[in-house]
C-alpha cells in the first residue's frame, strides 16, 4: 500500500492502528507515551504497520498520521465484537454471555466519532508524522456494567447474564485477554479540537434501531 502511495504521489497516509499495541498496560488511562508491548498477533501486526509508515517517511518523505483507535463499535460491526454480541444475543437468545468474571474494563467509541476524528486528522498538517490515541475515555466501564446497560435499554429483566470463567468455546483465552485498558486522547483533542459526542447509551440505541429496521 505504501509503495502504491509513492507511485501515485499520495501526500499523506492515515494508518489505522489499535489500542492492542499497548498490550496489558500497567496503569490507565493510556497516553501515547506508554510503552508498546503487543500481546497478540493482531497487536504486533499493527506495530509493524506503524514502523513501516515511519520508515517510508524517513526514506521517501511520505507523510503519515497513526491513529490508535480504542474499542470502536457501530451498526455494521461483526457479531464477534462485544457490544454487537451482547445486543444480538439479548434479542435472539434472551441471554448475555461474558467470558471471565466481567471485571474487564474498557471505554467505547461510536464509529461516527471515529470517522470524524479520522477525517480531521487527514486534512490537518498539525497531525503530520505523529501518533495519537483516538477513543472515548470519559466513562470506562466493566463488561458486567455493559451487560446491565444493554438489559436496561432493551427493558427486558428476563435476560440472563452467564459467566464463562474458563473462556470455553471462544477465540480468547485468559492468557490473551486484556483486563483493563482505556485511553487518554487529550493530545489529539487539544490539537484538533475534536471530542467524542455519542454516548454509550445512544450508540447502543442506534444499533438496536438498525437491528429492528433490518429485521422488518
Amino acid at each position: 500500500m505504501l509503495e502504491a502511495c509513492l507511485g501515485n504521489k499520495v501526500k499523506k497516509v492515515i494508518f489505522a492502528s489499535s489500542s492492542e499495541v499497548y498490550g496489558e498496560p500497567k496503569k490507565n488511562p493510556i497516553s501515547e507515551k506508554f510503552q508498546t508491548q503487543g500481546k497478540t498477533i493482531y497487536g504486533i501486526s499493527k506495530l509493524m504497520g506503524e514502523e513501516y509508515c515511519k520508515s517510508y517517511n524517513q526514506k521517501h518523505n511520505l507523510n503519515f498520521t497513526i491513529l490508535r483507535y480504542f474499542n470502536t463499535y457501530g451498526i455494521y460491526q461483526q457479531k464477534k465484537f462485544v457490544i454487537q454480541n451482547f445486543v444480538h444475543d439479548s434479542i435472539n437468545r434472551n441471554k448475555i454471555t461474558i467470558n471471565g468474571d466481567g471485571s474487564q474494563k474498557r471505554s467505547y467509541m461510536y464509529v461516527s466519532d471515529a470517522a470524524e476524528a479520522t477525517i480531521a486528522a487527514a486534512f490537518s498538517k498539525k497531525t503530520d508524522n505523529k501518533i495519537f490515541n483516538v477513543g472515548n475515555g470519559k466513562n470506562p466501564i466493566t463488561l458486567r456494567e455493559l451487560s446491565k446497560i444493554v438489559k436496561k435499554i432493551l427493558k427486558n429483566k428476563n435476560i440472563k447474564i452467564i459467566f464463562k470463567k474458563n473462556f470455553d468455546k471462544t477465540d480468547r483465552t485468559i492468557d490473551r485477554e486484556i483486563f483493563y485498558r482505556y485511553c487518554d486522547s487529550s493530545k489529539f483533542q487539544k490539537l484538533i479540537k475534536w471530542q467524542p459526542n455519542v454516548t454509550l447509551e445512544n450508540g447502543i440505541e442506534k444499533i438496536l434501531k438498525h437491528f429492528y429496521e433490518k429485521k422488518n
